[in-house]
């Protein structure tokens, strides 16, 4: 799944359902992209957690966080 900032929210749905049929982390993988991860960053407490949980595998991305914009 690639989820662009805001066009997160259906994948967090289907995140959550997957979750439940016990799916691993090598099927559920989330490409997550937008510009600052403290101010963008939606529903990064979720995520983050069902990564530490490894039922999903969170990939990101931030383009304004560092000293050069990506």
């Amino acid at each position: 799944m690639v989820g662009p900032g805001t066009g997160v929210a259906p994948f967090r749905n289907y995140i959550f359902e997957m979750c439940d049929k016990n799916s691993s982390p090598e099927n559920l993988i989330l490409f997550y992209g937008c510009r600052y991860k403290d101010k963008d960053f939606l529903c990064k407490s979720e995520f983050e957690k069902l990564s530490k949980e490894q039922k999903l595998s969170l990939i990101c991305a931030f383009s304004r966080d560092g000293n050069e914009k990506v």
